[in-house]
């Protein structure tokens, strides 16, 4: 079955062009201005606004109007929903790529240029950006184990040589 949109085969030329002039003009349509917009200058008389107006009630220019409305409106939140995706994706592998790019700095890097809030400052920026790519939380909201140091405070708290060989004894851990 042809689309609503598509000219009836009992439609004249004419009658589908005003049609068409009609569903162009969005959502702020009117037979008005599809008369408006076929004639010149602009001025349609008001035997052909009459005329417009059978031809869209014989031809259920509304009904058709509104079908491709939501056809339109469909395509377009299907669109924007697989950019989001892909968007979500970029983010994601960008995430990835930034999180490998610290965890091998942490390595190599000579610690005396960064100190342990920055490497930590990145690391978390990273696993954010990441989690909120994946539609994760990035905060907690129920505080577990209260009664243990943070984790995060524990690292801010070492020294760069503990920092240093606490990396290398988790790498192997850390690139899985």
């Amino acid at each position: 079955m042809a689309e609503a949109w598509y000219k009836f085969e009992a439609e004249s030329s004419k009658q589908y062009e005003a049609f068409q002039a009609y569903l162009e003009l969005g959502f702020d349509r009117s037979i008005r201005k599809a008369a408006n917009k076929l004639s010149a200058p602009d001025n349609a008389s008001a035997e052909k606004v009459r005329r417009y107006e059978l031809w869209s009630s014989d031809n259920e220019w509304v009904r058709r109007a509104a079908e491709y409305d939501a056809w339109k409106l469909n395509k377009r939140r299907c669109r924007m929903e697989n950019e989001a995706l892909a968007m979500a994706e970029r983010h994601v592998e960008m995430a990835i790529t930034i999180q490998d790019e610290v965890i091998s700095k942490l390595i190599e890097f000579n610690h005396k240029n960064l100190t342990n809030a920055d490497i930590i400052k990145w690391f978390e920026i990273a696993v954010k950006i990441e989690r909120l790519s994946r539609g994760q939380p990035t905060e907690k909201i129920i505080q577990e184990n209260t009664g243990t140091l943070n984790i995060m405070q524990q690292i801010s708290e070492m020294t760069d040589e503990q920092l240093r060989q606490e990396i290398e004894r988790h790498k192997h851990t850390i690139k899985e």
